[in-house]
């Protein structure tokens, strides 16, 4: 939950110091354990003024924006987006509607979210991105699609994918979310966030086509506490409604529409929230819909945005999902987005953090912890409130089996405010390795906007090949790559050592193959590194039996 400290005026000093030259590093010595924590000074960008949807990312609005400065924004010049080579990447996509953000399986059960860098659940494809298409970048325009999945495409989708819905989930959807790159928090002072964006054609769309613009409270995943704010579609029309979460119960407290803007033409969706006054929308600078009075901050906790393109397996404002309109469409549906953009009330800080934390590497069984700088270091306010979580990337990262869920932080990891310390603690061994992306929110409850700080806890590699036997003279041929797990952080990096002859290991391919000559024991020795460099390595034996001529198969 949001906290606040003021660790001693020594070591408060020690950070600021490290501010005063640029570029340079602060090493915290923790005795307790051994772990070396480092801070970097970020050096100020020395880029020119972002312009986004015409505006210069920093000036004061005019018209509907008078009053407000242009904190952040992307024009989708890329698809900048977290993957295993770039895991600081600006947007999240979610593997799947679950865990992680919010849903579940039956309901949602035909949006499987396929970003361009997955290589199917647990690593289907070798390492080798799979590149569907509903994801991507064209001209500075963002397509989110929601179509019928390819038979090569549903090879790569989780099991829980495959035993739903007449044994597979035959449908690709896509989202992003700002949770690690912007995030919000509305008082008396408004915020607004605003898309610029398309919707196919109503008279195109199956039933069921579920695009939306959320935002939402800072803990994206199933059963969380906060507020959900909608702009939320069937296939003919658009609903602006408010969903209050408590522990899990959900209420809808309100909603407008329907309006007609599915009409494959671009138009500005404009959202203005408000405590203590009226929550707006606006299109195309003209107000659409406000609800009186309304508080959009109910649970005091920052927000940030999500652009979703779902196929929604169930009844929404009246409209059923229709298998056989998706089964039978040649094109899907889709939502583009030619820029996204998020203002504050002119005169509130929009902030960021000061250094940087690099990443914490732990072995897959085992432990440390990092102790994040003063609140006056991190954000120069030693008053800014802040709030920790971990957001997944893939269900196959660390504590995200495929159907586990968490509140804040997933199994193995914890937080102690007063201490300002993340421990990761992987003792026990159960879960996933991979990478779990650390956020720390900082804020003050005056309308402000922010950009988070951001690092990883990188759990070591997993190696599980048991041991190994064959006979001598027969061809023998074993694949180890699907026993060498190193979660999302791929590419891998294999070798074996200490092989009976005329058995050879080839590392492009992760297979032991040959022809072992001689009986025999041999010890075995497997590595397996991942793309941050932790290595893991694992002993098994392979036995060779002798090869008895009456027990050969016929033509051995």
């Amino acid at each position: 939950m949001p906290s606040k400290r003021r660790i001693n005026g020594t070591m408060a000093a020690l950070f600021v110091a490290s501010l005063a030259v640029a570029g340079s590093a602060l090493y915290l010595g923790l005795s307790n354990d051994g772990v070396r924590q480092r801070l970097r000074s970020i050096t100020p960008s020395k880029r020119s003024s972002q312009i986004v949807g015409g505006a210069v990312v920093g000036q004061n609005g005019s018209g509907l924006y008078a009053g407000y400065t242009l904190s952040w924004g992307d024009d989708f010049d890329a698809l900048d987006i977290v993957g295993p080579a770039n895991p600081r990447g600006k947007f999240f996509p979610t593997g799947a509607y679950h865990p992680g953000i919010r849903g579940n399986t039956t309901s949602l059960g035909t949006g499987f979210d396929a970003d361009p860098l997955t290589t199917g659940y647990k690593d289907r494809n070798r390492g080798v991105a799979v590149d569907f298409d509903n994801m991507s970048v064209s001209s500075s325009v963002l397509r989110l699609g929601a179509r019928k999945a390819t038979v090569r495409e549903q090879a790569f989708l989780t099991p829980t994918d495959q035993s739903i819905n007449g044994g597979v989930r035959p449908h690709l959807s896509a989202m992003i979310h700002t949770a690690g790159a912007f995030a919000y928090y509305p008082s008396t002072n408004a915020v607004i966030v605003e898309i610029r964006a398309r919707f196919s054609s109503r008279l195109t769309n199956p039933a069921g086509f579920h695009p939306a613009f959320w935002t939402y409270s800072v803990a994206p995943v199933l059963n969380p506490t906060g507020n959900e704010w909608d702009l939320e579609c069937n296939s003919q029309g658009m609903h602006f409604s408010n969903i209050v979460h408590t522990s899990g119960a959900i209420s809808t407290d309100n909603s407008a529409g329907p309006f007609d803007y599915m009409d494959d033409t671009f138009h500005v969706f404009s959202f203005v929230f408000r405590n203590g006054g009226s929550t707006q929308l606006y299109v195309d600078s003209a107000l659409r819909s406000q609800f009186i009075g309304v508080d959009s901050n109910t649970k005091n906790m920052p927000s940030f945005l999500l652009l979703t393109s779902h196929i929604f397996n169930n009844t929404f404002a009246g409209e059923a999902y229709d298998a056989a309109a998706w089964a039978s469409s040649t094109t899907g549906a889709y939502l583009d987005v030619d820029w996204i953009r998020g203002w504050r009330t002119a005169g509130v800080a929009h902030w960021k953090p000061l250094v940087s934390v690099e990443d914490l590497n732990v072995d897959y069984d085992g432990s440390g912890k990092v102790v994040l700088p003063s609140a006056k270091a991190l954000w120069g306010d030693a008053s800014v409130t802040e709030f920790v979580q971990v957001v997944p990337y893939d269900s196959s990262e660390p504590g995200m089996a495929e159907q586990s869920t968490f509140t804040q932080f997933p199994e193995g990891i914890s937080y102690d405010a007063a201490a300002r310390t993340i421990k990761a603690d992987f003792t026990t061994a159960t879960g996933n390795p991979g990478r779990s992306h650390v956020v720390v929110y900082g804020y003050k409850p005056d309308g402000s906007t922010m950009e988070p700080l951001r690092f990883s806890i990188n759990r070591g590699p997993r190696v599980t090949t048991p041991p190994l036997s064959a006979a001598a003279g027969d061809s023998y041929h074993h694949d180890i790559y699907g026993e060498c797990d190193v979660g999302v952080m791929m590419p891998k990096i294999l070798s074996v050592k200490g092989l009976p002859q005329g058995l050879a290991f080839d590392p492009s391919t992760g297979l032991i193959n040959g022809v072992p000559t001689a009986a025999g024991v041999a010890n075995l020795t497997i590595s397996c590194a991942n793309n941050a460099g932790q290595t893991t390595k694992s002993t098994t034996t392979f036995t060779v039996h002798a090869h008895e001529p009456a027990n050969r198969p016929y033509g051995g």
